[in-house]
């Protein structure tokens, strides 16, 4: 008898257990509370191409870098805010004709252009070549209502429409123009691989090569002071200059071994920075005035310096910093936005 007692309870207990599990199946649904994900600003793996500050009193700064990423100050470098772009390829340069209206270009043939701040940015579409959709530099000419931008497979392309439209100025090669040069005459300097230049007096109807001293190394970034004074950096510690308004180019010695990636006017010198933190000022005439580092300490890469005011410049790369009278600051995740309205330059 107590053996029956024993089977029946079995069964019972079976039945409930069963019961218990298929009414959790059908009846409980599970709640999974998933932590909001705020994404880093300037993380180590966050690095940044290009930057510039569109307004001539120096507070709006905007810059741009890897897997679509586009930041903006409104505060002089405080309460940076990440505006969205709907793209994930790499954002190689910035520019802009001023604080609502800008233009970046990228990886994958990306051209995206605003006309309200960067509250939305929009893609317009452009026609590269095969193996040419890498578009490496974007250049402003306010003066004469012109947009440059440049690429491999040597593409040149020209906007007259603030970068809605767009048309390519140069025949086909394969090689990269990493830079295009506007001097104030109007002058067009393409720098590119190879220690390959070229320049354009009738914007970009025609091309002529100019024969630069660069050893065959790529020539990356070119400036202009004046229309006779310019200074073209690269490779390899390579640096050349003219005085002439380039009928005549001459390399730079004295100036070590770094790459440099970017150089700048700022209105008494000229700044270049590349790798390994390397900083080095020229004076107009394209001699090295000094040859140093951003920071005793910074051993990082960077592609683009901009001027600021006297003694103040921004710098993008392998991290996003300001530079004032000798003075060092990286930017930190406690200098993203944190409250007040975005845009306004209200922040705390």
């Amino acid at each position: 008898m107590s053996r029956l007692i024993e089977n029946v309870l079995e069964i019972l207990l079976s039945l409930l257990i069963v019961g218990g599990l298929l009414y959790v199946a059908f009846y409980v649904k599970p709640t999974v509370t998933v932590p909001e994900y705020t994404p880093t600003m300037f993380g180590h793996r966050d690095h940044y191409y290009g930057v510039i500050s569109p307004d001539p009193e120096h507070r709006t700064y905007w810059a741009v870098g890897n897997s679509g990423r586009v930041i903006r100050s409104d505060g002089a470098g405080r309460g940076w805010v990440i505006q969205e772009t709907g793209t994930e390829a790499n954002l190689q340069a910035i520019a802009a004709w001023d604080p609502q209206r800008a233009v970046i270009v990228g990886d994958l043939a990306t051209v995206l252009v605003t006309d309200d701040g960067g509250r939305s940015w929009t893609r317009v579409p452009v026609e590269v070549r095969e193996f040419g959709n890498q578009l490496l530099r974007v250049r402003i000419d306010r003066e004469r209502g012109t947009a440059w931008l440049t690429g491999t497979m040597a593409t040149v392309m020209k906007s007259q429409d603030q970068g809605r439209h767009w048309s390519m100025t140069h025949p086909e090669e394969d090689l990269a123009w990493n830079d295009v040069g506007i001097a104030p005459d109007g002058t067009l300097w393409l720098v590119g691989e190879f220690g390959r230049m070229e320049r354009s007096v009738d914007q970009g109807a025609s091309w002529e090569e100019v024969e630069a001293p660069a050893s065959g190394s790529s020539l990356m970034a070119i400036a202009f002071s004046d229309p006779l004074h310019g200074l073209a950096v690269g490779l390899s510690g390579t640096v050349v200059s003219t005085v002439d308004g380039g009928k005549s180019w001459r390399a730079v010695e004295g100036v070590g071994n770094a790459h440099f990636f970017d150089v700048s006017w700022d209105g008494e010198r000229f700044l270049a920075v590349g790798n390994n933190g390397v900083l080095a000022r020229f004076s107009a005439d394209g001699e090295p005035a000094q040859v140093g580092r951003i920071h005793p300490d910074n051993s990082g890469w960077y592609t683009q310096i901009t001027p600021l005011a006297p003694g103040g410049y921004l710098i993008a790369g392998n991290n996003l910093g300001l530079l004032r009278q000798g003075r060092w600051k990286a930017y930190e995740e406690a200098d993203r936005y944190s409250g007040g309205q975005p845009g306004t330059g209200e922040h705390r």
